[in-house]
């Protein structure tokens, strides 16, 4: 199979003809070898792009979160850490003289801010971390959520595990 590429205005994807993608779809690496997206060239010129669900799914959640959407009143975000993180966590709000939130906005903004003015420097601190992996990440998000206008923060997260009770059932019979 040539390996060939499909330029759009933004991207460069893999492309393979139709008559490849039939004859080698049903090979396991096949995303893995020949791209994950992967653009099939139609005989009637018109083209398909290919994909695993999974990166489908993750694409638009992704994607869910930059549509503006004028019924959403604010996002929830969960997170996860352990114990001692959490007293550590309390420690220097207090230290700060500061709510939780007060220090939660405080750093949420403080990153954004340098994800602005220098991406490339986080990025680097990002790898920083990921060449110790034993210094594994303690805080972890656990799920996000839109409230919606009407809706009280309880309906939103019985929505929320809903969707997320749906995707494992679906997943588990996949």
């Amino acid at each position: 199979m040539a390996e060939e590429t499909k330029e759009t205005g933004y991207l460069r994807l893999p492309e393979v003809s139709e008559e490849d993608f039939c004859a080698y779809t049903d090979r396991e690496d096949f995303l893995r070898r020949y791209g994950n997206p992967v653009v099939i060239r139609g005989k009637n010129h018109r083209d398909l792009v290919c994909m695993a669900w999974e990166y489908y799914e993750r694409l638009m959640q992704d994607l869910s979160m930059f549509i503006e959407d004028e019924n959403i009143k604010y996002w929830i975000y969960e997170f996860s850490m352990p114990w001692e993180k959490k007293l550590e966590f309390d420690r220097a709000c207090a230290m700060c003289e500061m709510t939780p939130d007060e220090f939660l906005e405080a750093a949420v903004t403080d990153v954004l801010g340098r994800a602005k003015t220098d991406p490339e420097g986080l990025k680097r601190d990002r790898k920083e971390i990921e060449e110790h992996p034993e210094q594994e990440l303690q805080m972890h998000l656990v799920r996000y959520y839109p409230v919606f206008k009407g809706e009280t923060e309880a309906q939103a997260l019985k929505r929320k595990l809903a969707e997320e009770a749906a995707r494992k059932k679906e997943e588990e019979g996949s």
